[in-house]
């Protein structure tokens, strides 16, 4: 059994997480992160721990090198929205962590690294889209907790309609960030299932349809796939009331104005 769970990156959803990572009652649990992301992870909570003022909200685009800058000004904007949400950036995937530890499970990190695939995808942007992506990053900082809200419900209620446009306006965004992603952490999870029959992966809510379709094409039965979305963890939980939250991962503006990715 695989079970996805899409998250986000700012809100308060750890409590919810850790219940249906418990219930599931893992072999494994699977992190859409990197080996660099984590440790920027660990030493932004040291920072905290030790109430030290985060830099660009815990992302220096420095250890990234092109294309880093990107990063960093939407960084900087999931910091300030994880703040108005009641969170902080990446605490879902603290918690993960944390509900593994709790039922005994390994964990794995199973995204691209990330120097390699954003120089990769740096390269092969045209200038027009290079300069569209910024734009849009730099857009971004302004976004408000109810456009992200907005947002949100609007991916919910059409995915595939958010994935065209993504495609149309930034197509080798779309193919470096989305699909290339999603194909190697489908393989990621595949290779999980060696430690034992369940497998738990939280990812981000944009990537779980391409990796389900990628397990499938991979030759994992659809019906052994199970998913909690994001709007599932924001439902109360059985047991008890649990706060509303919002996604906010990377916004983009084509038209339509659809975003979080």
């Amino acid at each position: 059994m695989i079970i996805l769970i899409g998250v986000g990156h700012v809100f308060a959803i750890r409590d919810r997480l850790k219940e249906e990572i418990h219930r599931a009652r893992p072999s494994v649990v699977c992190l859409e992160l990197d080996k660099l992301r984590w440790d920027l992870l660990l030493q932004e909570r040291e920072r905290a721990r030790r109430n030290q003022k985060s830099s660009l909200g815990g992302f220096d685009w420095r250890t990234i090198g092109r294309g880093g800058l990107i990063f960093a000004l939407i960084a900087w904007k999931q910091g300030s929205l994880a703040k108005s949400f009641g969170s902080t950036v990446g605490d879902e995937m603290i918690a993960a962590k944390e509900a593994a530890d709790e039922v005994g499970a390994p964990t794995r990190l199973i995204d691209m690294d990330t120097r390699q695939f954003t120089q990769r995808w740096m390269g092969r942007l045209s200038r027009r889209e290079r300069a569209k992506l910024f734009i849009s990053a730099a857009g971004s900082v302004f976004a408000t907790r109810k456009r992200v809200e907005k947002e949100l419900q609007e991916f919910f209620d059409d995915e595939d309609a958010f994935v065209r446009e993504l495609a149309a306006a930034f197509p080798q965004t779309k193919t470096a960030l989305i699909d290339e992603r999603n194909a190697y952490m489908a393989r990621g999870i595949e290779g999980a299932g060696g430690l034992g029959p369940v497998v738990v992966a939280v990812v981000g809510a944009g990537h779980i349809a391409g990796i389900r379709e990628e397990l499938v094409k991979g030759g994992s039965p659809l019906d052994a796939i199970r998913v909690i979305n994001l709007k599932d963890l924001q439902a109360p939980s059985p047991a008890r009331e649990a706060p509303s939250n919002a996604e906010f991962s990377l916004t983009f503006d084509p038209p339509g104005g659809r975003g979080p990715v």
